[in-house]
């Protein structure tokens, strides 16, 4: 090769290198706007995986401890390594964690076990009958105790180190007790709810009213009750004291929702917002919409709505509104009549600077506080649910988990390999998140 030639082919590569640099220009995750298909930047951090069927599974101090029907599995939340393992021959309804003791309730027993090594503890009777499902709250523990309900029925207060009987607990109850530890009290649901004092097992109040399904706010639960009648309606009920605060018929509200204090009423195309600790004064605001609500959460200043409209039997994607305090729409964004399945469950994420929309067909979108489209990308499939972790975005869907920087970049996916998967987020510690899908568990770093 002579000197021109090889002059000659020096130029060619520069050419070529300006040219690759210009068709397919480098960027950092927080330069420019995501496009809508995308390639992540790394692999996926995965730790662990091990295959699992139908466990519902618990990160305690360092391990996973995941349990099904008749078995219990612990694994080293690090490495995934199998710490031990237990086999029941009956049931197993519930289970809790406390210094260092691993208990489960199953049919007719708790059972406690040295959380290290799996050798079991001690056992306690709880007598003849059967629980009434498996998905109940039968067992809660905390400092070195053990509250359990069971099925004859009654309550017991347990010592976590060795099983002695602090208190029991049965007058009144009519079927498997279900628990609940707020504070200082225990709440009982045992078709009426019954609340004691945890350490004496001493009655405070009792709410009367069948009450099969309950959720536990700051120093408040709403119940979704039913009277000696068959009425149906909602109470919200004074931890404390059980005093009904506010109650209305249930079939007048056919969403409600809570955040931050704030109770949210979804009724006759109005959304109603109320202070729990002030329901007797009324509403503090209501904005009246006149559509269908998809979803909504709470601002900074107001409440952000997700708004669908029906023409015949077509259901479009109408709006996205910025409510403030008052109930007045500081700003709102129209999506002009793009087709919408309302039995999607879309999702809405308020971070520090925006709005995180994520809907039908895996789209993801980003509004400024001030309702300016500020990025949009889209994700394989459908997503299922989402997290938000400081400046991580991590979204399950039926193909697998995606983590995106709230940049809208894709930092990473993994893939189960499992059609049509259910995949949820159950645990993010340690510098982990910890992922259950249906056939296994799946264990990132942060």
């Amino acid at each position: 090769m002579n000197r021109k030639t090889g002059f000659l082919l020096i130029i060619v590569a520069i050419l070529a290198v300006s040219t690759l640099a210009y068709l397919f220009p480098s960027r950092k995750p927080e330069e420019g706007t995501p496009p809508e298909s995308q390639q992540p930047e790394k692999e996926a951090p995965l730790l662990w995986t091990v295959p699992l069927q139908n466990f519902t599974s618990q990160y305690f101090e360092g391990n996973l401890f995941c349990v099904a029907d008749n078995e219990v599995k612990v694994f080293d939340g690090g490495t995934g390594a199998l710490k031990w393992s237990a086999r029941t021959e009956s049931l197993i309804v519930s289970f809790d964690y406390t210094e260092n003791t691993f208990l489960i309730a199953e049919q007719g027993l708790v059972v406690a076990f040295d959380a290290r090594t799996g050798e079991e503890k001690w056992e306690h009777s709880l007598g003849e009958g059967e629980y009434c499902s498996k998905t109940g709250k039968y067992l809660e523990a905390e400092n070195g105790v053990v509250y359990v309900g069971t099925p004859t029925p009654s309550v017991y207060c347990l010592e976590a180190k060795d099983g002695t009987v602090v208190w029991d607990y049965s007058e009144g109850l009519e079927i498997c007790p279900q628990i609940k530890i707020i504070g200082d009290r225990l709440l009982i649901h045992s078709m009426k709810v019954v609340c004691l004092k945890k350490k004496t097992g001493e009655y405070v109040w009792e709410f009367s009213d069948y009450a099969p399904g309950a959720l536990y706010y700051e120093g408040v639960m709403l119940l979704n009750a039913v009277d000696k009648t068959g009425h149906f309606y909602y109470a919200l009920v004074d931890e404390e004291t059980g005093e009904v605060l506010w109650q209305e018929s249930s079939f007048s509200i056919p969403d409600l929702g809570y955040k931050n204090g704030l109770l949210y009423l979804n009724k006759a195309r109005r959304l109603q917002r109320f202070d729990i600790h002030d329901v007797k004064s009324g509403y503090t605001w209501q904005y009246g919409h006149g559509k269908e609500i998809a979803t909504w959460t709470e601002a900074d200043k107001g409440a952000v709505i997700l708004l669908y409209s029906q023409e015949g039997t077509n259901y479009l994607l109408d709006s996205l509104v910025l409510v403030d305090n008052e109930g007045s729409v500081v700003w709102e964004h129209q999506y002009g009549g793009i087709e919408w399945n309302p039995a999607y469950k879309v999702h809405l994420e308020v971070l520090k600077e925006e709005i995180l929309v994520l809907r039908e067909g895996g789209y993801i979108e980003a509004f400024s506080k001030d309702g300016v489209k500020t990025w949009e990308t889209k994700i394989q499939e459908a997503s299922d649910s989402v997290m938000v972790q400081g400046d991580t975005v991590f979204i399950t869907a039926q193909d697998g988990i995606y983590c995106l920087n709230t940049r809208g970049f894709l930092l990473w996916e993994y893939h189960t390999g499992v059609e049509k998967d259910s995949l949820d987020i159950f645990e993010i510690n340690d510098g982990k998140i910890f992922v259950a899908g249906t056939q296994g568990i799946y264990v990132f770093s942060l």
